[in-house]
């Protein structure tokens, strides 16, 4: 099955086919957000569910908040894990529901985010140059502000920062240059997204340095 299947299609195909197995894997945080609804999904048609990627491997807490089977950190090590959750019936990890505060934080920053977004671009002229760069870091936090909701934790995208560092670095933009985007980001958020955002800017607030009112 492709990657870009949408989820609904997924659990119809896994219905409809009956595997005795469905494995999933993920490189980035905000395709594992998707690899979790997955298996949240899948997990409902009794099926055994097993992952792996990369992005597992660099934060393991993510294994305690997805469905299923973790097949290891080493590609070796899965055809192992596979015979052992299909012979043994070992029992798969089943996360904890999602907090109420983090599912209203994603609410509101999907409501919002276009406003938000606007008043952002327009506060971001400021920092001259590197316009296509700064969108692409746009949309980068953005998925990965959502994936750390959907996972309960902002701070896991305290690594996502040291992606932006690198895509900056990449096109030789100045590296201070990272630290004002940031605290542009923070500084519009407190004034555009609403108090239900708020493990979001209290991410922001920390990662820049700034106390909350």
């Amino acid at each position: 099955l492709g990657a870009n299947l949408p989820l609904p299609n997924l659990t119809e195909a896994v219905v409809q086919i009956r595997p005795v197995l469905v494995i999933m894997s993920a490189q980035q945080l905000h395709t594992a957000a998707t690899l979790a609804e997955a298996a949240r999904l899948i997990r409902d048609t009794g099926t055994t569910v097993a992952y792996g990627g990369r992005v597992f491997n660099l934060a393991p807490v993510l294994r305690n908040k997805v469905y299923g089977h973790f097949l290891g950190e080493e590609l070796a090590d899965a055809p192992q894990t596979i015979d052992l959750v299909l012979t043994e019936r070992r029992s798969p990890v089943v996360p904890l529901p999602q907090a109420e505060e983090f599912v209203r934080a994603a609410e509101c920053y999907r409501s919002q985010r276009h406003v938000f977004e606007a008043h952002l671009h327009e506060n971001l002229k400021g920092l001259g140059h590197a316009r296509t760069q700064l969108v692409e870091a746009d949309e980068h936090l953005e998925r990965n502000i959502l994936a750390a909701l959907y996972f309960g934790d902002l701070d896991l995208l305290t690594r996502e920062l040291f992606w932006l560092e690198g895509l900056f670095a990449y096109h030789r933009i100045p590296v201070n240059l990272l630290c004002r985007y940031v605290n542009v980001y923070y500084r519009t958020a407190k004034l555009y997204l609403g108090e239900e955002c708020h493990p979001i800017i209290a991410w922001l607030a920390d990662v820049t340095g700034h106390e909350l009112d």
